[in-house]
C-alpha cells in the first residue's frame, strides 16, 4: 500500500514534524513500518519484522526437585487419604400443647398426652488418613462425634463401612478400622519431635467436599497452646502444631506431612474470623496420635501416663540468680502426693532441665514426653536442686485425679516471735495455720506483713506466703530464718522459694523496684 503526503516548505517545520509523527502513528495502524511514513515523496512498504516470541528462563535443578517432591508425595500419600462420611438421628420431642411448660397444667385436666417427636439427621464429612496396609485409619474424634453410621470413601471411589475402633475426646483423636478385599496403600508415619519450624508442611485432605486436594506451606509453630475460645477444649492434652499451609472445613482428619511424605501431623482446626482458612491451622502432633491409636487398639480405652506435678516456665531473673541458660527448665510448682513424681524424690522448687536427655524449652514438650511414654515405663529427668544436678528415675503411673492429702504431719510448733527483713515480717508456720492454709508441709516461716514500698513488695512476696528456701538453704523455722538473714544482710538479689495457695516458686528480691 502507497502512502502520500502533502509537501511541505521549510518554513513550515513544526507541521512536518507532526507530519512525521502522524505518520508513523497510521504507519503502525495500517501495517507499515515507520520508517515508509516520512514527509515527501512516496515510499515503498517496507517488510513486517517477524513476530518475536518470548522464552521462558530454564527452571533450576533445585526448583524442578522442589516439584518432583511436591508431586512425589502427592503421588504417594493421596490414595492414602480418604473422605469420611459420619450420621446419626437427632430426635426431638416436643409439647402437643406448643409449650412444655403447660404440661403439668393441661395434664390435670386431659392427662398425659403422648409426646409427639421429630427425627431430624445429621451428617458431618471430613478426612482421614489410612496409616496400616489393613485399614486402620487416623481421624478426628470431633468428624465422627456420635455417629453410629460412618462411611469411609477412597481415592479410587471404592466405599466401605468403617468400625469405631475407639476415640479419645482429650487428645481429639479417633481410629476408625475399614476391611477392603485387599491390602490398602497407608501413609508412612514420621517423628513429630523432629520438625523444625519453617519446615515444609504438606496437607491433604477433602476441604468443602474437593477430594484430594493438595496444600503446601511451612510449619509456623510448635507446642500451641489454644484456650476454650480457639476451640482448645477439644484437645486439652494437645500442643499443636501450627501451620500455613492451607486448611479449611473438610480437612479434618487429614493429614500433615513432611518433605519425605511422612505424617507428622493429624490436622484437626483452623483460627478463622471468616470461616475459611487465613493461613493459621493447626494440627495434632503424630507421636501423640500414634501413642492414642497404639492404646485404643491393644486396651479398647486410654491409659494415659501421669507425672503428677504442676509446673511452669523459670524466669528469666530465677534463671540468671541460678546460673542457669535462659529460657531453659520448667520450674515444679507443685507434687502430687502418691504419683510417679512423689515416689521418684522429685520435690516443689526443683527445675526440671531434660526428659530422657532433651532439653526442656517449652511447656509442652514436659506434656508430650509424658504423653508419648505408657504406663510402666521409664522416664528420666535431670534436674536442677540447691546448685547439685540429679538424675532422676520416673515410672510412670496411670493419670489418677490429683488430690492433695488429708492435712499437714503434726509438728512441735507453737506461736512465737515474729521477724522482720527487707520489708517482711514472719513468724513460725504452726499446726493450726497450716490447716487454714491447706499446706502439706509444716516447715517454714510464714510472712504475715509486707511494707508498702518495701523490697519484699515490689518483688513479689506477699502477706500469707510460706518461705521454705532462703539462698537454696532449707528454712525450717524462725531461727533458722533469723541465722540466714543476718548472714544474708541487705545483699542484692536474694532467691527465696515461696509456697503460695498450694504452689510453689521462685522470687528474686532485688534491691531495686520491677520495672
Amino acid at each position: 500500500m502507497t502512502q502520500s503526503w502533502p509537501r511541505r516548505t521549510p518554513a513550515s517545520a513544526p507541521g512536518a514534524a507532526r507530519g512525521v509523527a502522524l505518520g508513523a502513528v497510521l504507519g503502525v495502524i495500517l501495517g507499515a513500518s515507520p520508517v515508509a511514513a516520512r514527509v515527501g515523496g512516496d515510499a515503498a512498504p517496507a517488510a513486517r519484522p517477524p513476530l518475536q516470541l518470548v522464552t521462558a528462563a530454564a527452571p533450576s535443578d533445585e526448583a524442578l526437585r522442589l516439584e518432583s517432591a511436591f508431586t512425589d508425595i502427592s503421588d504417594r500419600a493421596g490414595p492414602a487419604v480418604v473422605s469420611i462420611v459420619s450420621s446419626y438421628t437427632v430426635v426431638h420431642r416436643f409439647s402437643p400443647w406448643g409449650d412444655e411448660r403447660l404440661d403439668d397444667l393441661f395434664g390435670q385436666f386431659f392427662g398425659a398426652p403422648p409426646q409427639r417427636e421429630m427425627q431430624e439427621p445429621v451428617v458431618s464429612a471430613g478426612s482421614g488418613v489410612i496409616v496400616s496396609r489393613d485399614g486402620y485409619i487416623l481421624t478426628n474424634a470431633h468428624v465422627v462425634g456420635r455417629a453410629k453410621n460412618v462411611s469411609v470413601k477412597l481415592l479410587d471411589k471404592r466405599e466401605y463401612k468403617a468400625t469405631i475402633v475407639g476415640m479419645d475426646a482429650d487428645t481429639d483423636i479417633c481410629v476408625l478400622r475399614i476391611k477392603a478385599d485387599g491390602p490398602l496403600v497407608a501413609a508412612p508415619l514420621g517423628d513429630s519431635d523432629r520438625i523444625r519450624v519453617g519446615s515444609w508442611a504438606i496437607a491433604i485432605g477433602n476441604p468443602f467436599g474437593l477430594e484430594n486436594t493438595v496444600t503446601v506451606g511451612v510449619i509456623s509453630a510448635k507446642g500451641r497452646r489454644l484456650d476454650e475460645s480457639s476451640g482448645g477444649r477439644t484437645a486439652r492434652f494437645t500442643g499443636f502444631i501450627q501451620t500455613d499451609a492451607s486448611i479449611n472445613r473438610g480437612n479434618s482428619g487429614g493429614p500433615l506431612l513432611n518433605i519425605r511424605g511422612e505424617v507428622i501431623g493429624i490436622n484437626t482446626m483452623i483460627y478463622s474470623p471468616s470461616g475459611g482458612s487465613v493461613g493459621i491451622g493447626f494440627a495434632i502432633p503424630v507421636n501423640i496420635a500414634k501413642t492414642v491409636m497404639d492404646s485404643l487398639i491393644k486396651e479398647g480405652k486410654i491409659v494415659r501416663p501421669q507425672l503428677g506435678v504442676a509446673y511452669r516456665p523459670v524466669a528469666p531473673e530465677v534463671a540468671k540468680k541460678l546460673k542457669l541458660p535462659a529460657g531453659t527448665g520448667m520450674e515444679v510448682s507443685q507434687v502430687f502426693p502418691g504419683t510417679a513424681a512423689d515416689r521418684a524424690g522429685l520435690k516443689a522448687g526443683d527445675i526440671i532441665l531434660t526428659v530422657d536427655g532433651k532439653p526442656l524449652k517449652d511447656q509442652e514438650e514436659l506434656r508430650s514426653a509424658v504423653l508419648q511414654h505408657k504406663v510402666g515405663e521409664r522416664l528420666i529427668l535431670e534436674v536442677f536442686r540447691r546448685n547439685a544436678r540429679l538424675k532422676l528415675e520416673v515410672i510412670l503411673k496411670e493419670s489418677q485425679r490429683e488430690t492433695p492429702e488429708s492435712g499437714p504431719k503434726e509438728t512441735r510448733k507453737a506461736p512465737g516471735d515474729e521477724r522482720s527483713w527487707l520489708g517482711m515480717t514472719v513468724q513460725d508456720l504452726t499446726d493450726d495455720l497450716a490447716r487454714q492454709l491447706e499446706t502439706q508441709n509444716t516447715e517454714g516461716v510464714l510472712v504475715t506483713r509486707v511494707a508498702a514500698d518495701s523490697r519484699a513488695q515490689t518483688s513479689g512476696i506477699q502477706r500469707g506466703d510460706i518461705i521454705r528456701e532462703i539462698e537454696q538453704q532449707a528454712v525450717h523455722d524462725l531461727k533458722e530464718f533469723e541465722e540466714v538473714s543476718r548472714r544474708l544482710g541487705d545483699k542484692d538479689g536474694i532467691l527465696v522459694l515461696v509456697e503460695r495457695r498450694g504452689s510453689v516458686m521462685y522470687i528474686v528480691v532485688e534491691r531495686e523496684s520491677k520495672p
